[in-house]
């Protein structure tokens, strides 16, 4: 090491007062909070919970430059010394009965935009940092969440939710948070730029270059942590291993600035999931959809939104489609009602075929107003209860079994109500009773004059047209003379007949 040093123009003895001196200056120092704040949230078994759920021992393998190399194990493979990085055939040899999985990169990137749906709930500025990585901006969230305590809490319970084992460290630089992060620091919370440099000191080189050719000419050269690397001249350094390592290392520091390029959320929603083998009981498609239903949660929430209606598309080992609809007589975003409407639906359903993949897609979304809350809460718990029971008896019988009563654009009384299948429908309400005859009855104009009495006004009804089913009617709301019973009358204008067409309740 020594050598080295004298190689660069530097004694061993003037590095070590020049380190003293570095670390008297930041501990005399004022404390220098951060203008920026970063969690980094690494994924150390992505790889491996892309692939499989085992308590056995089992690998992840990657085939590179014709190699069988591991990139990642569970516990019980690191029981037996089987690392990352190792060869398959050297691992065989320690454990002969080790499941062997090859790495699927899709799954591990829907994973991974998984994570960054949920951490966008906690931060608007979120970034896919590598592979296996994602950086999130906090500084601004902190008030909101109440500190960085309560941050870091929610952010971790929500991501084990998705059963991922998750490494968090904090830095007031995106690179430096992933730097922690990946040396396994679960406990680093640098928030003092000035401290950046002491920490970051005993990292290894590999964090800047990678597996690389140039890591281990940084180990030839006996530099083995960034400490070594920062007490050599620049110059001299760029000129042997270039200008990245450098350029990295300031990024890190909040020397220079870093781009990254920041998560968004997906436009619809749509997430979907591909079984390993034909799966033929609904059991199954059930937990999954469970597991799908907490990203649209997560994605509603990030938008302050709701959905009325959700689709699950089933695609069948013959490569048929079969297509779910669940819909709510209201906005909806609370995937526990939604987990019981499909529970009732897919309780009595048959599958035609056994199903490869499962799609969960949510087309409109709907942003919800901002209201004010009350101080004196008032629950309309009796009208909520009969929506949730109308979603429930519909997901369990069917769509076309429920109807109810609504209204549509049509000014005439015999065409203006119909029955729907939709539980969200609506009534107009004209003041027109909505207990109308199938056909108007004629009226006998001496009773009608003795018996009932107008309450109001003519309202004239002329259309229909358009539609060779022309009418001139004039109607009135009447009340028998001998009692509360009320009717709606109307008198034809052209033969000046009166009938009666409707019964208020």
């Amino acid at each position: 090491m020594a050598d080295l040093f004298q190689a660069f123009g530097l004694r061993a003895a003037d590095s070590g007062k020049r380190r003293l001196k570095l670390l008297h200056q930041v501990s005399a120092a004022q404390t220098t909070p951060a203008t920026t704040l970063w969690m980094a949230v690494y994924l150390p078994r992505l790889a491996l919970h892309a692939v499989v759920e085992t308590e056995e021992a089992a690998v992840v393998i990657e085939t590179q430059a014709g190699r069988s190399l591991i990139i990642s194990t569970n516990q019980a493979a690191e029981r037996l010394s089987i690392t990352n990085g190792m060869m398959l055939s050297a691992a065989l040899s320690l454990c002969n009965g080790l499941h062997i999985y090859e790495r699927d990169s899709s799954t591990e990137y829907r994973l991974l935009n998984e994570v960054a749906a949920i951490a966008y709930s906690f931060s608007d500025s979120v970034s896919l940092y590598a592979s296996d990585t994602i950086v999130l901006e906090i500084c601004n969230s902190l008030k909101l969440f109440g500190g960085l305590d309560a941050l870091q809490q929610g952010l971790q319970q929500s991501i084990e939710k998705l059963k991922l084992q998750t490494i968090l460290s904090v830095a007031p630089t995106a690179c430096a948070a992933t730097w922690l992060a990946l040396s396994g620091q679960t406990t680093a919370r640098i928030t003092d730029l000035r401290a950046l440099k002491t920490v970051l000191r005993t990292l290894p080189i590999s964090l800047i270059t990678g597996k690389t050719k140039t890591t281990r000419q940084f180990q030839n050269c006996g530099i083995q942590t960034l400490g070594d690397y920062m007490r050599l001249p620049h110059k001299d350094v760029n000129r042997r291993f270039g200008l990245r390592p450098l350029r990295v290392l300031q990024q890190a520091l909040g020397e220079l600035p870093e781009l990254l390029q920041y998560y968004h959320p997906p436009e619809p929603f749509s997430s979907e999931w591909h079984f390993d083998d034909p799966v033929a009981t609904c059991g199954l498609i059930e937990k999954v959809v469970e597991r799908l239903l907490q990203g649209l949660q997560q994605y509603l929430q990030i938008r302050c939104a709701a959905i009325q209606y959700v689709v699950l598309r089933l695609e069948h080992i013959d490569q048929s489609i079969s297509n779910l609809r669940i819909s709510s007589s209201h906005y909806q975003r609370n995937d526990a009602h939604l987990k019981q409407l499909f529970h009732e639906r897919l309780q009595n359903y048959e599958l035609k075929q056994p199903v490869i993949s499962i799609c969960l897609r949510a087309d409109e979304i709907h942003v919800l107003p901002a209201a004010n809350m009350e101080l004196f809460a008032v629950h309309n718990n009796n009208q909520q209860d009969w929506q949730q029971l109308m979603d429930i008896l519909q997901a369990r019988l069917g769509q076309q079994i429920i109807r109810q009563l609504s209204t549509c654009d049509d000014p005439r009384p015999e065409y203006a109500y119909r029955f729907s299948n939709n539980a969200g429908a609506k009534l107009r309400h004209s003041g027109w009773p909505f207990w109308l005859l199938e056909t108007p009855q004629p009226l006998d104009i001496r009773q009608f004059s003795k018996n009932l009495k107008p309450e109001n006004g003519a309202e004239r009804i002329e259309q229909g047209w358009w539609a060779g089913a022309d009418i001139r009617r004039d109607y009135y709301c009447t009340q028998h003379a001998q009692g509360s019973a009320r009717y709606w009358v109307f008198q034809d204008c052209r033969s000046g007949q009166w009938f009666l067409h409707g019964l208020f309740g």
